[in-house]
């Protein structure tokens, strides 16, 4: 494998954790961008954030998440 194959690979597995980790927790991203991205990119953002929590929320990925949480966290005694 070249190292552009593999450079693109490991890219598509980042993106699709970081994709995954925002359909579970996605007021998480709502946050980030609020606090850190700039005012003039703030409006641009806002109605894909708003997207993504909506389809999160009508597909109860983030409830499933919080339920596995629990359930590793009493696995764990934490």
């Amino acid at each position: 494998m070249t190292s552009t194959q593999t450079l693109r690979n490991a890219a598509i597995v980042l993106y699709a954790t970081l994709s995954i980790l925002w359909l579970a927790i996605p007021q998480s991203v709502s946050n980030w961008s609020r606090d850190y991205l700039p005012e003039f990119v703030q409006p641009v953002a806002a109605p894909i954030v708003q997207t993504v929590e909506m389809v999160a929320n009508v597909t109860r990925i983030p409830q499933l998440y919080t339920h596995m949480r629990e359930q590793f966290q009493s696995a764990t005694k934490k």
